[in-house]
């Protein structure tokens, strides 16, 4: 447990200046370079390197890499910026302005070995202008013949570019986003790309509700419900803080399918704002952790385990290593005894499109594919050539296809394993010149494309057709669900709001055993030594704060002062009691409207690990669906 004493904060501002009290309103964070929360450390542990201008650290704004106009690669070799008013590009280290321009104007950016580049008519340079870090003369007066007209001498970066005011967006005028040039919240950072000295990366430095606002409404649209946006608005949430995958060192997720779609402040609607201010600052919560929120479209009535859609992202390891919030299982009871991990089960599941489920009003809740056997031979050709040469999913196919391979003449294909809802997790695909294993349900849809689509899930069960004298002619696969079928169905969501249920039980229903509070906050793990702040929306002023020190209990140090933290501007000073203590706060929420928790670091142990977050909705031990 843990004890209170509501002065806890006031030895901290005597030593280190008063804090400034978050204003409790859903007003959006000024994101305009000149009111920018700087040197900001996000909970992925990503930092960006301004002169502090705030007194603690804001623990809700996210960095995004921008990828091309093909949305394929995130390092390109130039970038053309804009914005929607006036706006002034700055040298990253030193913060020295290097360009201003006007609402329209285009600002052309390139790199290479010596520093970045920046070019256009429309602009005007700042002058007089420092060098920057005493190796670069940046007065246009001083730009030799060689370099292109109205361009800047080599800075050495990275640069921000931000809008002067905080209505204005700024643009990427050499991309598009569904045939518009797209606009952006926040503040970009160009960045040199890991890859080469000659390309770069652009960055939106943005908060992460504002961020949501661009992912939200292109990941589910407002027709399929209120409460199933805002169950979507938790996921998306969760994934941007905690991708399943994070190779990147200079941003914390993509804006892309192979992350979630963010596309620009020009895609966000009234309805999914209002989703994502409904549900501000809320995330599924495992042991005091963010969850992996994995969701796809449809999983046709029955949820799969993580571990056998996934491989690890590290390791490769396959089947992954389980999580246990991850678990699959039916919206609503099997027939008893119908196991779907045999072939007779998963046959008489995903052929019946009379079985129930929060599933059935998708288009691809049951579905069917057709081959003739030629048509099959050249896509299984292609498709094991594809996944044989990719780096990343060679390793699940054996033996390797290759160049002028041929599987010859259709023999058949069997499903040596299943997972729990029936999904294709080893599949034997057997040609007269060979057997090929392939694994891994993403996999097995690409191999087995049809008219040049890939399967729609792997949850599939093969019928070979045969002529009079049994010779193989075709192949009908049938199967049930879209995407992995991990996570949050979205069409299952869409059935759940329109029956009643609210997002909370939404969530709980599909990720097992998990809370909604609070982003956690930690101090006492980076070097700048400031109180850290996040901000969440409260339905019903009732909860339990919780506080984690070090990464497990037998990290637990053997002296334990006091714990100093603000909620919604009370002073609390807390004692814990072990690894991990909880107290109920429900007389310093507030219902209705924005909280704050501002969490101190120990000023006499500043290297003292510290986690704290609001349990809002505690887990279920039971099904969620008993009450609404």
């Amino acid at each position: 447990m843990l004890r209170v004493n509501r002065t806890g904060a006031e030895m901290w501002k005597k030593q280190h200046g008063q804090v400034s009290k978050p204003m409790a309103i859903k007003a959006g964070l000024a994101l305009g370079w000149l009111t920018l929360a700087v040197s900001v450390f996000l909970l992925t542990g990503s930092q960006a390197d301004w002169t502090p201008q705030t007194n603690y650290i804001d623990a809700d704004l996210i960095r995004v890499g921008i990828s091309d106009d093909s949305m394929t690669t995130l390092e390109y070799p130039r970038t053309q910026i804009s914005a929607t008013g006036p706006f002034v590009i700055r040298d990253k280290n030193t913060g020295v302005s290097v360009l201003s321009g006007k609402a329209g104007d285009v600002v052309t950016i390139t790199v290479d070995g010596n520093g970045f580049y920046l070019k256009s008519s429309g602009l005007n340079a700042v002058t007089p202008i420092p060098a920057v870090g005493g190796t670069a003369n940046l007065n246009l007066l001083a730009v030799p013949p060689t370099v292109p007209p109205a361009a800047v001498m080599p800075v050495p970066g990275p640069l921000v570019a931000a809008p002067i005011n905080d209505r204005d967006r700024l643009k990427i005028t050499n991309i598009t986003r569904r045939k518009e040039v797209p606009e952006y919240r926040g503040v970009f950072e160009i960045v040199r790309a890991a890859s080469s000295p000659n390309k770069l990366t652009v960055v939106d430095v943005v908060s992460l509700e504002d961020y949501l606002k661009a992912v939200v409404p292109n990941e589910l649209p407002m027709r399929y419900g209120l409460e199933a946006v805002k169950a979507q608005a938790v996921a998306a949430r969760n994934y941007a803080i905690r991708p399943r995958e994070k190779p990147w060192k200079t941003f914390d997720i993509c804006d892309s399918q192979l992350c979630q779609v963010y596309l620009g402040s020009q895609t966000e609607t009234p309805g999914s704002n209002q989703a994502i201010a409904d549900t501000e600052g809320l995330v599924g919560l495992y042991n005091g952790d963010p969850i992996l929120a994995l969701f796809s479209s449809s999983h046709g009535g029955v949820a799969e385990n993580y571990s056998y859609a996934f491989s690890d992202p590290t390791t490769k390891q396959y089947p992954a290593p389980p999580i246990a919030y991850l678990q699959g299982g039916p919206d609503l009871p099997l027939p008893p005894g119908l196991d779907l991990r045999t072939e007779a089960g998963a046959r008489k599941f995903w052929t019946d499109g009379s079985m129930r489920s929060f599933d059935v009003e998708s288009p691809y809740y049951r579905w069917e594919k057709r081959w003739t056997r030629p048509e099959l031979e050249a896509a299984l050709n292609q498709g094991l050539l594809a996944v044989s040469k990719d780096n990343s999913t060679k390793a699940f196919v054996s033996p390797l296809f290759k160049p002028g391979d041929s599987i010859g003449v259709f023999k058949g294909v069997q499903v040596l394993e299943r997972g729990l809802s029936g999904k294709a997790m080893v599949v034997a695909i057997q040609g007269s010149r060979g057997t090929w294993m392939v694994k891994k349900e993403f996999l097995l849809r690409k191999v087995f494309s049809n008219g040049g689509k890939m399967l729609p899930s792997g949850n599939v069960v093969f019928t070979p057709q045969k002529d009079a004298k049994g010779a193989i002619v075709g192949l009908i696969a049938n199967g049930g669900g879209f995407g992995h079928g991990v996570g949050l169905s979205q069409l299952g969501a869409s059935w759940m709001h329109k029956h009643g249920y609210r997002f909370p039980q939404i969530v709980q229903h599909y990720y097992r055993g998990v809370s909604l509070g609070s982003i956690p906050v930690s101090v006492g793990s980076n070097p700048i030594n400031k109180p850290v702040m996040t901000r969440f929306d409260v339905h019903q002023a009732k909860g339990t704060l919780w506080i984690q020190e070090g990464d497990s209990a037998a990290s637990l140090p053997s002296r334990q002062g006091p714990i100093e933290i603000e909620l919604n501007g009370k002073n609390l000073k807390l004692s814990p009691s072990g690894f991990r203590s909880g107290i109920a706060v429900d007389g310093y929420l507030k219902a209705g409207t924005l909280n704050n928790l501002l969490l101190f670091p120990d000023r006499e142990q500043p290297q003292r690990k510290i986690k704290a977050w609001i349990e809002l909705y505690p887990a279920q031990n039971g099904s969620t669906l008993a009450s609404r």
